[in-house]
């Protein structure tokens, strides 16, 4: 097998989500976590979060890939800085949105 330079693609993900989309509006510039997981949304978000994020990992601030496309994105809202604790799922495309396009290249 022989090796060759490859270049990749990564994104990294913000501290915030700032877009204007309605459901965020009163979100703007305000930090919070954004969390990935392989269970579906109605599961997570059905769980006390002391519970839920055992089973998720924290992405802002980190470099993903496209292999986290298919899991399920959200936000948790804790009830000590927003009105209520409240789940809320972020699609790919908001995602997305907030990303920085990282390109790395290597030695494979």
């Amino acid at each position: 097998m022989s090796k060759a330079i490859i270049e990749k693609k990564y994104y990294r993900v913000g501290e915030t989500i700032s877009n204007t989309d309605k459901d965020y509006n009163v979100l703007l510039n305000v930090p919070f976590g954004i969390w990935v997981t392989t269970h579906s949304f109605e599961v997570i978000s059905s769980m006390k979060w002391e519970k839920a994020y055992k089973l998720c990992t924290q992405i802002d601030g980190k470099i993903i890939d496209e292999s986290v496309k298919n899991c399920c994105i959200f936000v948790y809202l804790d009830g000590a800085n927003y009105d209520k604790e409240e789940y809320r799922q972020v699609t790919w495309d908001e995602l997305m949105k907030e990303c920085t396009p990282v390109e790395v290249i290597v030695y494979e």
